[in-house]
């Protein structure tokens, strides 16, 4: 259907009706208004309500259009007679004007307001007749639908105006053809500092806030013009806008101008980007993580993974994607069992177990990932590598165990120190009364020789006293150039008669082979444990126990039996036995502490580890050989020296003599009594208390009655230090001389850096207690 004329197009219809009028006029003229030369066909069938009258307002004639509008012919009538009241008032009105030679236009309505009211524009111009106004031309035009398509778009307008205003981001703008805005509304202009009662007559560089006419959505607009439609993103005053943008037409199609709609899209581009950090952040810390991750559906089907597991998997991450996890080698990853994967799909809980591939240990979560409905479509499976974990709890249980095992060892060690100072004590007593003893029998006797051989044994009773000093780590061991073959075969000699005649003993040990730098009762408990452990080995079936002392030297070139050692001149001594043997299990533990295979009773499980700790500290090596059900053998390579001998004195020599007054404090009355009584023996006067307190009182009350003093360390109410540091406070050149089985808190070292002059190690032995109470006197001088 043909769409309404314009109002412009009306007015040049009216122009030309003019026209033809004029022409009609002059026809009628000619005529004599007869109405014969007018082509009534035409004038009868126009499109609109048409009319001619005279000037007494007669209709001389009409359209057909006008017959059914005003219901009869109005030839011959007065036009009022068709027109409801306000219409003749109006038309009254207007002719007047028109007498005057006006043309005038006016609209009416007809009808009583209901669905037959009908709206007209009207026009009245004058009609001329050689110059001489002969009546006038009326034409009603129905703009009744134009009037309602108006009202129509007017309100369509007024709803999108509603609607844009209610939409947050939202707007639209419309340009001209030389693109300057002719209308802009909605909510998000105020979001870009905008009204929109000041955007019209703005060109777009203005309306845009931009200098430049390359500006993305400027080309939108000139692409528009050219009937072109685009879309496109635009960030407007720190806001992000999605556009887009069209040609404006007319009803003809014609290109009057652009129109755009852009929605603010900045929430959602934040969103976005905030979600996209999040992705890249989780993907990172996945792709970080040292865990195995991977995504997978019902089929088993991988639909994501990090890269961690992708590597497991000896795959990268975009080919292992849409693979089937079963259908990958999992020999580096645990294993992901089918039935695992579906019992989680079935139950919708989550399974975690362990397992070991490759000798690799891993802890396994298998997580369900629930969709929108609540169903479990996808499994998500976390693998951990604990091995290093599982090996670091093995090595804390390993500590936790050598802690035990030094527990064990302080605490005997702690028993150890108690047992040697009482036991130095008791052998203080037994060597110095068997000294005394010595001096009053004489030379050669019988009870002379055998007094001797009590020395001795005391000797070696005080060498143990100090192993056990040195086991208790309070005591470091004394080492001197040793010649290794006397004290092989002197330990020897007393281990040959402990064996039983079901074990043969061979030993190979040739006379002065070399010397090592030791402490020789050290060397006695190596050598005395290795045999110890050698027969019981052969108790039951007997078998041959064999000792070897022999010369070796390792070039630099030439492989070590320990890489502990350094190439050189060496001592190696061999134990070894016929016995049941051992397994390689067993060799690996035989030196750890408390570690025996003995029965209970039989064994503390430190023999052996205290035989390597001795050969340690004496720069050395121990090494083992053995085959299960043949025997065994042990080595020990000490470092030879060339360090010339300490002379040693067998001999018992004259003890230094002395005249002085000698103070003496101890809380032993046996070892108080025995040494005043060496001391007197030794020409000196000695005066004795039990009591620390006491004899500081003594001292304080007559300081330069006594030129020496000897106290004990270990003492009640006060030790030997702090009485020794009391009695230099009043006297700083007094002569003190400290004695101690064993203390905790004092050493050499220390006395000497508190000013004490002497310092012994119980037991007392006269030769050496009075020269060291002889040098300290003589010291002073």
């Amino acid at each position: 259907m043909p769409g309404k004329p314009t109002y412009e197009e009306l007015e040049a219809q009216v122009q030309s009706l003019q026209q033809q009028v004029a022409d009609l006029e002059d026809d009628l003229h000619r005529a004599q208004w007869d109405g014969e030369f007018f082509s009534r066909s035409m004038l009868e069938n126009l499109p609109f309500d048409f009319w001619v009258q005279d000037l007494q307002d007669q209709i001389i004639l009409q359209s057909n259009l006008s017959r059914r509008h005003w219901g009869e012919a109005l030839k011959g009538s007065d036009i009022t007679k068709g027109l409801p009241e306000s219409g003749v008032k109006l038309l009254k009105e207007n002719k007047s004007k028109v007498a005057k030679g006006q043309t005038v236009a006016w609209e009416m309505q007809t009808g009583d307001g209901d669905l037959d009211t009908r709206i007209f524009y009207n026009i009245l111009s004058p009609v001329y007749s050689r110059g001489v106004l002969r009546g006038m031309l009326g034409i009603f035009f129905d703009v009744t639908d134009q009037r309602i398509a108006q009202e129509a778009l007017n309100d369509s307008r007024l709803r999108l105006r509603v609607l844009l205003a209610q939409m947050p981001g939202a707007m639209m703008w419309t340009t001209d053809v030389n693109l300057r805005n002719t209308l802009s509304l909605g909510a998000a202009l105020g979001s870009i500092g905008l009204e929109s009662t000041q955007t019209p007559g703005m060109s777009l560089e203005d309306f845009f806030a931009i200098s430049t006419p390359d500006f993305p959505p400027i080309r939108a607009h000139q692409a528009a013009l050219k009937g072109i439609s685009s879309a496109y993103e635009i960030v407007w005053s720190q806001r992000t806008f999605q556009a887009h943008t069209e040609p404006l037409r007319k009803q003809n199609g014609e290109i009057a101008g652009v129109i755009s709609v852009a929605i603010d899209v900045t929430e959602r581009k934040n969103i976005e980007t905030a979600l996209r950090e999040s992705n890249e952040m989780a993907r990172a810390l996945l792709n970080a993580s040292t865990d195995s991750v991977v995504l997978l559906d019902r089929q088993g089907a991988i639909l994501a993974l990090n890269q961690t597991c992708a590597s497991n998997l000896r795959s990268s991450v975009d080919d292992a994607l849409s693979e089937c996890v079963w259908d990958l080698p999992q020999k580096y990853m645990p294993s992901l069992e089918q039935a695992q994967i579906q019992a989680v799909l079935d139950t919708g809980k989550s399974l975690r177990y362990s397992d070991e591939r490759n000798n690799r240990f891993y802890d396994v979560l298998v997580y369900p990932i629930h969709d929108q409905e609540d169903h479990v479509d996808r499994v998500a499976v976390f693998a951990r590598d604990v091995t290093a974990q599982k090996q670091a709890e093995e090595e804390k249980l390993r500590l936790e165990s050598q802690l035990q095992q030094a527990q064990k060892a302080e605490a005997i060690g702690t028993l150890a120190s108690g047992i040697a100072h009482d036991f130095n004590n008791i052998l203080s007593a037994i060597m110095g009364y068997t000294e005394m003893c010595t001096m009053e029998i004489p030379e050669g006797s019988m009870a002379h020789n055998n007094l001797l051989q009590v020395l001795k044994a005391s000797h070696r009773a005080k060498d143990l006293v100090g192993q056990i000093l040195t086991f208790s780590r309070q005591k470091g061991q004394e080492q001197k150039p040793v010649q290794m073959d006397l004290v092989v075969n002197e330990a020897l000699k007393l281990l040959r008669a402990s064996l039983p005649s079901t074990i043969t003993f061979r030993r190979y040990i040739k006379r002065e082979m070399g010397k090592v730098l030791a402490d020789p009762t050290a060397l006695h408990q190596v050598l005395m444990n290795l045999c110890t452990n050698a027969s019981h080995a052969m108790r039951n079936a007997g078998g041959v126990l064999e000792v070897r002392l022999e010369n070796k030297a390792f070039e630099p070139d030439e492989p070590l039996p320990d890489p502990g050692m350094a190439p050189g001149r060496y001592l190696r001594l061999t134990v070894s036995d016929t016995g049941h043997g051992m397994d390689a299990q067993t060799m690996e533990r035989i030196f750890d502490p408390y570690f025996t295979t003995k029965e209970m009773g039989e064994g503390a499980g430190l023999g052996l580890a205290v035989v390597q700790g001795i050969v340690n500290s004496h720069g050395g090596v121990i090494t083992v050989k053995s085959t299960l059900g043949e025997g065994s053998s042990f080595r020990v390579y000490l470092p030879e020296t060339d360090t010339c001998d300490v002379d040693e004195q067998d001999e018992i020599l004259p003890a230094p003599r002395g005249q002085e007054r000698i103070l003496f404090v101890d809380d032993e009355p046996d070892l108080l009594q025995l040494g005043k009584q060496m001391l007197e023996h030794l020409g000196y006067q000695v005066v004795t208390f039990l009591n620390p307190n006491e004899a500081l009182q003594e001292f304080t009350q007559n300081p330069g009655a006594f030129d020496c003093v000897v106290t004990d360390q270990t003492m009640p109410y006060m030790t030997g230090g702090v009485l020794a540091q009391k009695i230099l406070e009043i006297k700083p050149d007094t002569p003190i001389v400290l004695c101690t089985g064993y203390s905790e808190i004092m050493s050499e070292e220390k006395a000497k850096t508190l000013g004490i002059r002497g310092y012994m190690m119980k037991p007392l032995e006269l030769f050496r207690f009075s020269s060291i109470v002889r040098e300290a006197l003589d010291a002073s001088v």
